[in-house]
């Protein structure tokens, strides 16, 4: 008898564990990454990194905190309130720098034969950025609080024009 109340009592924690670590892990995965948002103090793009163990850790039994532990207006404005949080809380995916950039290529075409992004590239043969005066770049090299500014200003390159373009195979 007591060994069947031993087991029942293992298996309830057991399943509490894998519960309370599925949803760390969905925390961890929603808020990991650089999040790109306009401040609220100065109204400019920032780059926010937030602590992503802090609020998996705790979000096991209850909602996130969450905090940000690295910032674009930081050292400057280290003091602020943090207010940029509940734009990232409300959709965090939305914020994402690799997210941006697929959402931003969902409309565009290639500036140099014209091709739809459809569906939106992922992984290596993302595309690259045009500039107005006709240098070629990687989204990665624009400091994450510039890309909305190099994102309204630059047109998309394909990678089929970038290796024909530049014949870096």
């Amino acid at each position: 008898m007591h060994t069947v109340t031993y087991d029942f009592i293992a298996l309830i924690a057991i399943t509490l564990m894998l519960l309370a670590l599925q949803r760390a892990g969905s925390t961890a995965l929603a808020y990991r990454g650089t999040h790109v948002i306009t401040c609220p103090e100065t109204g400019e793009p920032a780059a926010v990194g937030l602590a992503v163990a802090f609020a998996a850790l705790t979000a096991t039994f209850r909602n996130p905190l969450m905090r940000v532990q690295t910032c674009s207006g930081w050292p400057e404005r280290h003091a602020c309130n943090q207010a940029c949080l509940r734009e990232i809380r409300t959709a965090p995916d939305e914020s994402l720098v690799p997210n941006l950039v697929a959402r931003w290529c969902r409309d565009q075409s290639c500036v140099c034969c014209g091709t739809a992004f459809e569906p939106v590239p992922t992984g290596r043969h993302q595309p690259w950025l045009m500039s107005p005066e006709r240098q070629v770049f990687e989204s990665k090299q624009v400091l994450p609080q510039k890309l909305p500014e190099a994102l309204r200003t630059c047109g998309p390159v394909c990678w089929t024009c970038l290796m024909a373009e530049t014949h870096t195979w």
